[in-house]
Formats: C-alpha cells, sequence, structure tokens
C-alpha cells in the first residue's frame, strides 16, 4: 500500500489496526460489568458553578458511560489539587494556574475547561477610598489559597503583596463587616450578595490588565490517565454533556439543586449564577470544554514574566491526546460507522486485489474474486456517497482526482464533471503542504487530522482537517482522502489568540505579549549586531483625569492617547500598554540618538493635542518619557529596569519630560538631562 511494487498482504492488513483503532472509538460497544465508582473533589461549595456534573448524575450519562460518580465539596484551605495527588479523589476542578502546579513538578493533566474567562476578580468596597488597583497598596487584602491569577494581576499592574497585603482565609462577610478592604470572589456569585446587601462596591478584573485566563478547569494525573484511558474519555465525555444540559436547563438546575444539593443560596441568587456562567462559558462561540494549547502557552508565559513559575516550561502531558476523543464520539454513531464501513470496503478492495495478483492462473478463482470486488467497489461507492462529510479519491501517480461525493461538490464549490481528472494541487492554498503530505503518507500509510488550507474552485480559501489512507482503487494506487471545514474553528482560535495578546481597551499589546515580542526582538538586534531602543511612557497625573471626569473619560483618555502613539511610530515599532497609565515602546533599528527625538515627537505630539470627551468637553494631558537602549550582552531585565529608571528621573524632574539614559549607566543620577 505504500508504494506501486506492494505485493504483500501486509500492505492490505495493515488496514485492521486502523480499523480496530476506530471501533474502540465508538460509544457503548464496550460496557463494563459493574459501575465504577469515581470520586470528583469541586472547587468550591455545592452551586452552579458545578451544575454540569449534577446534570450528569441526574441524567444518567455517567450511569451510560458505567460510572458512579461521587462529588466532594471543596476543603477549607486546601486546593483540588492536593486531594487528588494524594489520591484521595481522580478528579478534580482546579484554575488557570493548574499550569503552575504542573511547572512544580505536579504530574496534573488537564482535561477539558468549562469556563472559557476566569470569574476570578478582586472586590473592594467603593465607600471605603479603595476606587484604583493602586489604591490597594498598603491595604487590607484578603487572598484565598488559589490566589495565583491575582497575584499575577497585582504584580502586573506593580501592586506587590508588600505592600501592606495579607493572607487570610476567603470569606465575603469579612467585606461586609468592613474587616477589608479588597478580597477575591467570583464574577458569577458575590456581587449578587453584595447588591442584596445594599452595599457600593468595585469589580477589578485581570482582564482589565490583559490577564484573560481560563476559569474552571477538570483535571486528573497522569499516572490515572495511563491506568484508566476509557475511564477518564468517558468521564469527560459525560461531563461536557450533562453541561450542554444544564446550560439548556436553568431553571431546572436551580431546582435539583435546592432539593439535593444545597440550600446555602436563594433559587434569585442561584439563577443569577447561572446567567454569569453561561455568559463566561460562551457556548455560543466556543464548544464547551474547548482548550487551546496556545492560550494555555500564554497563561504560562503570563505566570513565568511575573516570575511565578520557571520560564519556557513544556506544556508535553499537559494537554493529553484524549482530549480529541469526545470530538470524534460528538460526530454521532451513524456518521463513525459510514466512516468504518467505507474504510471496510475499501479494505476489502485492496485485499481482493491482493488475491486476484495472486491467482491470476486459476481462472475459476480470479472469476470468483473478480466478481466479490466488483460487489465490493459498488459498496464503497455508494458508501462515498452517503458520506456526511467531503470524501475523493485521488490517484496516486499524478495526483488526478478520480471519484468524489455530493458533499464534496457542495464543498469546493464545483460540479463532478469539472473536477474529476484535474490535479489535486489546484485546491491546495499552499502547494508544499501536498509535498508533505505525501511524505508523511509514504512514510506511515495513512495521515490522521492535518490541518491545510483549502480552496474552493471559485478561489475561497478555508481550512480543513484532513485525513489521508492509501488503498487501491480500480487496480491503481491511490488516496482515499476525507475532511472537516474548521474554518470557523481556526477563526475562533485566531480570536482567542488576537484576545490573549491584545489590550482590550487600547488595542494595543498586552504586557506579556509585548514583553514577548521585545524578547525575541532583543535576540535577534544581538543576533545581527542590530541597535534596538525602547521607551517607557507614563501619563501625568492620570488618576485626576479619572477623579474629575470619571472611569469613561479615563478610559477615552487612553484610547485617544494609544492612537496618538501610534502615529508617531513606524510600522516596524511596536507599543504595549503594560497597565493603567504605564506604555513601552520598542523601536528596532534605532539608536539612543534617534530614540530621543521619537520620544520628543511623542511628548510634543501630546502635549497640544487635547482629548475630547463625551461631555464634549477637552481635557489636556501630557506624558513622561524613559529612553534607553540595548547595551551590548545587557539581558532583557536589566534593559526594562534603565528604562524604568529614566522614566522615574523624567517624573522626579517636573513630568512632561524626555529623559534619555546615558550609555552604560543605570541610575536615575547618571542620566542625561532632562529635556522639553
Amino acid at each position: 500500500m505504500m508504494g506501486g511494487d506492494d505485493k504483500t498482504a501486509g500492505g492490505c492488513w495493515r488496514f485492521w489496526p486502523v480499523l480496530l483503532l476506530a471501533c474502540l472509538l465508538l460509544p457503548d460497544l464496550v460496557g463494563a460489568a459493574e459501575r465504577e465508582t469515581v470520586r470528583v473533589r469541586l472547587k468550591w461549595l455545592h452551586q452552579f458553578q458545578f451544575a454540569g456534573l449534577y446534570a450528569a448524575i441526574e441524567q444518567g450519562y455517567y450511569r451510560e458511560a458505567g460510572l458512579d460518580v461521587q462529588l466532594q465539596e471543596a476543603v477549607p484551605h486546601e486546593s483540588a489539587v492536593a486531594a487528588v495527588l494524594r489520591g484521595e479523589v481522580e478528579y478534580g476542578i482546579h484554575g488557570a494556574d493548574l499550569v503552575a502546579e504542573r511547572a512544580q513538578g505536579k504530574p496534573l493533566v488537564a482535561l477539558a475547561v468549562t469556563l472559557q474567562h476566569s470569574p476570578l476578580v478582586l472586590l473592594s468596597r467603593r465607600d471605603r477610598g479603595v476606587d484604583h488597583l493602586h489604591d490597594l497598596a498598603g491595604k487590607r487584602l484578603l487572598l484565598g489559597p488559589d490566589a495565583a491569577e491575582l497575584l499575577a494581576y497585582l504584580r502586573s499592574e506593580g501592586v506587590q503583596p508588600g505592600q501592606g497585603l495579607t493572607r487570610q482565609s476567603f470569606d465575603l462577610q469579612a467585606l461586609i463587616a468592613d474587616e477589608v478592604d479588597a478580597m477575591p470572589g467570583y464574577s458569577t456569585d458575590q456581587p449578587w450578595l453584595l447588591e442584596r446587601a445594599g452595599i457600593p462596591y468595585n469589580v477589578f478584573s485581570p482582564r482589565a490588565a490583559g490577564l484573560d485566563f481560563y476559569g474552571d478547569t477538570l483535571f486528573t494525573t497522569e499516572t490515572h490517565l495511563r491506568q484508566h484511558p476509557r475511564q477518564v474519555r468517558d468521564f469527560t465525555a459525560a461531563t461536557l454533556r450533562g453541561w450542554q444540559y444544564a446550560l439548556a436547563h436553568h431553571d431546572e438546575m436551580v431546582e435539583l439543586i435546592l432539593h439535593r444539593y444545597s440550600t446555602r443560596h436563594s433559587r434569585e441568587h442561584l439563577l443569577f449564577e447561572a446567567e454569569q456562567t453561561q455568559r463566561l462559558m460562551a457556548p455560543e462561540l466556543v464548544e464547551i470544554g474547548h482548550m487551546y494549547e496556545g492560550r494555555w502557552r500564554h497563561i504560562a508565559d503570563s505566570f513565568a514574566v511575573l516570575g511565578m513559575m520557571p520560564k519556557d516550561s513544556s506544556l508535553d502531558g499537559f494537554l493529553p491526546p484524549v482530549e480529541q476523543l469526545p470530538r470524534l464520539q460528538r460526530m454521532g454513531r451513524w456518521l463513525l460507522l459510514s466512516l468504518l464501513g467505507t474504510l471496510a470496503a475499501l479494505a476489502l478492495v485492496g485485499y481482493f486485489l491482493w488475491l486476484n495478483a495472486c491467482l491470476r492462473r486459476q481462472v475459476r478463482q480470479r472469476r470468483k474474486v473478480e466478481k466479490h470486488l466488483r460487489t465490493s467497489e459498488e459498496r464503497s461507492r455508494a458508501l462515498v456517497e452517503l458520506a456526511p462529510f467531503p470524501v475523493l479519491i485521488i490517484r496516486l501517480g499524478d495526483g488526478f482526482i478520480r471519484r468524489i461525493n455530493r458533499r464534496c461538490e457542495e464543498h469546493f464549490a464545483v460540479r463532478r464533471e469539472e473536477i474529476l481528472d484535474r490535479p489535486v494541487l489546484d485546491f491546495y492554498a499552499n502547494p508544499a503542504d501536498r509535498a508533505a503530505l505525501l511524505a508523511d503518507v509514504a512514510a506511515h500509510g495513512r495521515v490522521l487530522d492535518r490541518e491545510l488550507q483549502l480552496r474552493t474552485n471559485t478561489g475561497e480559501l478555508f481550512w480543513g482537517l484532513v485525513s489521508v489512507v492509501r488503498i487501491e482503487y480500480e487496480k491503481e494506487a491511490a488516496l482515499f482522502v476525507t475532511l472537516n471545514d474548521i474554518s470557523a474553528h481556526k477563526q475562533l482560535e485566531q480570536e482567542l489568540r488576537h484576545r490573549s495578546r491584545t489590550d482590550m481597551l487600547t488595542g494595543l499589546a498586552n504586557r506579556a505579549y509585548f514583553l514577548e515580542r521585545l524578547e525575541a526582538e532583543v535576540a535577534r538586534a544581538r543576533r545581527h549586531g542590530h541597535p534596538l531602543s525602547i521607551l517607557a511612557l507614563d501619563l501625568d497625573h492620570f488618576k485626576l483625569v479619572n477623579d474629575t471626569h470619571g472611569h469613561a473619560a479615563g478610559d477615552t483618555v487612553l484610547c485617544q492617547f494609544s492612537q496618538i502613539l501610534l502615529d508617531c511610530l513606524r510600522s516596524h515599532d511596536f507599543a504595549g500598554r503594560l497597565g493603567g497609565e504605564e506604555f513601552m515602546v520598542a523601536l528596532p533599528e534605532t539608536d539612543l540618538v534617534a530614540a530621543g527625538q521619537v520620544a520628543e515627537r511623542i511628548r510634543r505630539t501630546v502635549e497640544s493635542a487635547p482629548i475630547s470627551l463625551a461631555s464634549e468637553t477637552e481635557v489636556g494631558i501630557t506624558v513622561s518619557l524613559g529612553v534607553t537602549d540595548l547595551d551590548g550582552a545587557q539581558e532583557l531585565g536589566t534593559l526594562l529596569q534603565k528604562a524604568d529608571q529614566a522614566l522615574y528621573a523624567a517624573k522626579l524632574a517636573g513630568r512632561n519630560r524626555v529623559v534619555v539614559a546615558s550609555p552604560g549607566v543605570g541610575t536615575p543620577e547618571d542620566m542625561a538631562a532632562p529635556r522639553r
């Protein structure tokens, strides 16, 4: 099957492992004699946050999978990670800092994400003088055991735990009783309590600083996954199925919680939580349970930049291949049976061709084989036509298309007579992809789930998830190709990637992505010996804008300032918002003198361009800038420190100034004289 001269039985029999593996993916074909007991440690107490698990129990989804699932509420001062690692439970629910726990050497495996956006926020009392995140310096702050995400948020905004912050237990009553100034909370839950208590409050979300992390994540250990792969697959699939039911039946799930699990919250409270949970899960945009490796990498990089986990920590094993199995199950039993029938028929074609070659001298046997062959080919043609996804059969020798089904006609916007005996290369967006695909088929006999960009007959591009198997078709070597359109999925991935890299308010790069690009630019500058300069910027007296005109006006100022900044830069320069009113600009191939000139141009432009507010008033702003360049072999941290020190010197000298760091020095006292 791997070449034109392959006449061995092995060439045909190699289909059977593929068929057997595909059969294993069918749900419910193999049942357990007894239901397995599995235990799950929840992240918190019983509430709508875990409605998907309740639904999977109540609707019998776990029972159908042969599982008896027991739920355990969270234990005070202990995360679910500890319970899972000790073997007290098989599964747990944790937050995005699961990846940081993994980086510490803990063998944790993420199975599915239920909350696409973390609900974790900081809550403060509006009547206690905490209106901005930086007001928390020196204040009383509670942080629970799962506060890594909020610590990352505080550090990204320059609020360090040493600034009067204390770590205590998690209890909203402490904020209501004015025992603390701020504390963590869930946006799906605690705001409802504060509203009912009549307490004015502020919400500080890490997403405001570009830290858009995953929320609740179902996980287990590598050992459990290795020893019980089928159980993990079935448990995960049943849980996600439960969430589909729960999101479609809010009222029913609330009644179930009240009657069977907890009366801690009222019906109105639980309905509020249900609505907020659905918003964070975004099932109309993202498939329930979906995880994207690139977003996990961004989360890990964010923790690493802030010193909360090692840099460049590997994600190998953190996202297992088993995460793909529920997706295959969701294709539906009928689709899988059609696909298996097609593969089985094609395997029979190859088998009988081999047999015909071996017995060609025996006329009666040959006629019998040819009769079976014709029957098998007719079956395969019928199954190809009935397949609910595009199918192509391509002659291996010249790459010409020999057969397609109706779905393929529709998808490629072409009639059958127009595409037959045309080179399949016409439909690749990148011809090199076909060469790579053929190389893998030659090496392994098949390719499974390869993401490729393809082209319709009208030139429209789309993304396909392509699988290829070598077959014999009409006594010629051929490729049996199936594909699924994943364009919407790829578009969503791109949107999520953009969101993970972008400051949502200004459209500039967020802190994590800016530092990632800057690090790459530093490496490039060193490699080629090119100059590189950076600017550190801070809007002067920005707090007064918020205090005088309100936060909406402050947002307007930040947005218009960002546009002014971009207008002053070249296309290959890049800018980022580090948090609050702090910005940074990288100037590739720009020496210190030229960078100082760019900074001065920005300063003058900002000073002379008042910002128009929605209230038809204008507010004048100024900006202070610190300038430095890459000096020899200095590290990125040193470069950033020099820029910050230059900015500090500009502030110290009266603001609305540019301070250029003298080459080779790094303290404010060594900076060049401020310029106006």
